[in-house]
């Protein structure tokens, strides 16, 4: 019972970072595409991610999923590639910009979880709750 607590603890705080952090990052994508006009929406893209996920979580065959896995894992890795390259360019180009770079902002620690899950955390996740469900 305490094994239980305790995992399901740990899950609604991770999936509470998790889209807070997509929350944020949809907020500052809209916000800087419309040049500061539609801003401050981070709550409503929240609360349409989790009506999203509570239809999701309604289908009993998680297979579909596996096809947007492997969509994302495929996004994830051409943004680093381009993230890398702007990093690139832009310290060859503008290495003063780079000086007062912050290494570790203790604020800012969750949503680094919330990037770490959803890089590599839920995922991989589906498929074993898939695997250890009696009958899907």
């Amino acid at each position: 019972m305490m094994v239980d607590v305790s995992i399901m603890v740990a899950q609604f705080s991770i999936v509470m970072a998790y889209y807070v952090f997509i929350g944020q990052q949809i907020d500052q994508v809209i916000c800087e595409s419309s040049e500061h006009k539609v801003c401050g929406n981070n709550r409503i893209y929240i609360f349409v991610g989790l009506i999203l996920s509570m239809l999701g979580s309604m289908e009993r065959d998680f297979g579909f999923v596996s096809y947007f896995s492997m969509f994302a894992s495929v996004l994830i890795l051409v943004a680093l590639i381009i993230v890398m390259g702007f990093a690139v360019n832009s310290y060859k180009w503008h290495p003063e910009l780079h000086n007062n770079l912050r290494q570790l902002d203790i604020g800012q620690l969750p949503f680094f979880f919330g990037i770490a899950m959803f890089n590599y955390g839920i995922n991989p996740s589906v498929n074993n709750q898939e695997a250890v469900m009696k009958n899907p």
